[in-house]
C-alpha cells in the first residue's frame, strides 16, 4: 500500500514538472517569433533625417508634401531615386534627388540662399507658366484669391497667362532684393471682343469685310454685293445727271436765242424733258443713296447682333 502511494506522488511531480517545461518553451519560441517578425520588418526600412537653415522649410518629396525641417523621412522603399524639394518663403527652393538604401540611416542639411515670391492668381481656368514652366512645378502656397509660388532666385522672369477663348497675356518681371514680392493684375481680353472691335473697324471701312472678319462669309459676300451695286449705281446715274444737265443747258441756251414759234417751242419742249429727265436722275441717285447709308447701319447693326451672340457663348 504505501509503495503503491509512493509511486503515486513521483508520477505526479513527474507530470507537472513536464507540464511547466512545455509552457515555458512554448513562452521562449513565441517572444523569439515575434522577435524574428519585428526583425523582419525592420529589415530594408531607410531613414533620412532632412535639416534646413534657417529651419521651418517644406519638404516635397516627388512633389508631395510630407512635413516640415527638421523632419525624419522613413520609408520601406530601398534602392529607388526620389526627388526631394526643400522650400521656404522667401528663400531659393532647393531640389534634389537621393537613393534610399535599405537599412540606413543618414542626414542632409540644405543651406538655403534669399530668394523671392511670385503671386498668381489662384483660379483653376488660368494655365500660368513661368519661364516656359506650368506653376506647378512649382512650390507654392495656396491663399485666397491667390497662389504665391516660392523660391526663385533674383533676376527675370516671363510669366505667360492662358485661357480658353481668351488671348494670352504675358509680362516681364524681376525679382530682386529690394523686392522680393513681385504680382501683377491679370488683364486678359477674350477672344470675341478682340474679334468684334476688329470687325466693327472693317464694317466702318466697308459693310461686309467685317462679316467675313468674323467668319460669317454668306452675310459678307451679301452686304458686299449691296454696296458695290449701290455704288455703281450711284456713279451711273451721277454720270447720266451730269451728260443729261449739259444737253439742258444746251437746249435752254437754244430756247433763249431761238427765232419763230416754231423754234422756240421746239427747244422748249426739248429744254423740258432733259429737265424732266435731270428730275428723275437725282430722285433714283437720292433713293439709292439712302439705300446705301441703310444697308451701312444694318452692316453695323448685324456685327453687334453677332457680338452679343458670340459673347453669351463665352463663359
Amino acid at each position: 500500500m504505501m509503495k503503491t502511494t509512493k509511486k503515486s506522488r513521483v508520477f505526479g511531480l513527474l507530470l507537472i514538472f513536464l507540464v511547466n517545461a512545455g509552457a515555458e518553451s512554448g513562452e521562449i519560441n513565441g517572444k523569439m517569433s515575434e522577435s524574428n517578425s519585428v526583425e523582419k520588418e525592420a529589415i530594408g526600412k531607410s531613414s533620412i533625417r532632412v535639416i534646413s537653415n534657417p529651419p521651418g522649410a517644406s519638404i516635397y518629396l516627388d512633389g508631395q508634401k510630407i512635413g516640415i525641417t527638421p523632419f525624419t523621412l522613413s520609408t520601406p522603399d530601398s534602392c529607388q531615386q526620389k526627388i526631394i524639394s526643400v522650400s521656404k518663403r522667401f528663400f531659393i527652393t532647393r531640389t534634389d534627388t537621393i537613393g534610399l538604401l535599405p537599412d540606413s540611416i543618414s542626414e542632409i542639411t540644405y543651406e538655403l540662399q534669399p530668394g523671392g515670391v511670385i503671386v498668381v492668381p489662384n483660379k483653376s481656368y488660368y494655365k500660368i507658366k513661368i519661364n516656359d514652366k506650368p506653376i506647378e512645378t512649382f512650390p507654392s502656397t495656396p491663399l485666397r484669391d491667390y497662389t504665391s509660388v516660392d523660391g526663385f532666385p533674383f533676376g527675370d522672369y516671363h510669366v505667360v497667362v492662358e485661357r480658353q477663348k481668351y488671348y494670352n497675356w504675358e509680362k516681364d518681371l524681376s525679382i530682386s532684393e529690394s523686392s522680393r514680392i513681385v504680382s501683377f493684375k491679370l488683364k486678359m481680353r477674350k477672344r470675341s471682343e478682340v474679334i468684334y472691335e476688329e470687325s466693327i473697324k472693317c464694317s466702318l471701312i466697308f459693310p461686309g469685310i467685317g462679316q467675313l472678319h468674323s467668319r460669317e462669309y454668306l452675310k459678307g459676300i451679301l452686304f458686299i454685293g449691296l454696296m458695290e451695286n449701290g455704288l455703281r449705281q450711284c456713279f451711273y446715274l451721277n454720270t447720266q445727271y451730269n451728260s443729261e444737265n449739259k444737253i439742258y443747258s444746251e437746249y435752254l441756251t437754244a430756247y433763249q436765242n431761238a427765232i419763230g414759234l416754231t423754234t422756240i417751242d421746239k427747244y422748249r419742249e426739248r429744254a423740258r424733258k432733259s429737265r424732266d429727265k435731270l428730275i428723275i436722275y437725282r430722285q433714283q441717285f437720292f433713293w439709292t443713296a439712302g439705300a446705301i447709308a441703310a444697308t451701312y447701319l444694318i452692316n453695323i447693326a448685324d456685327i453687334k447682333w453677332l457680338n452679343s451672340i458670340i459673347r453669351q457663348q463665352t463663359p
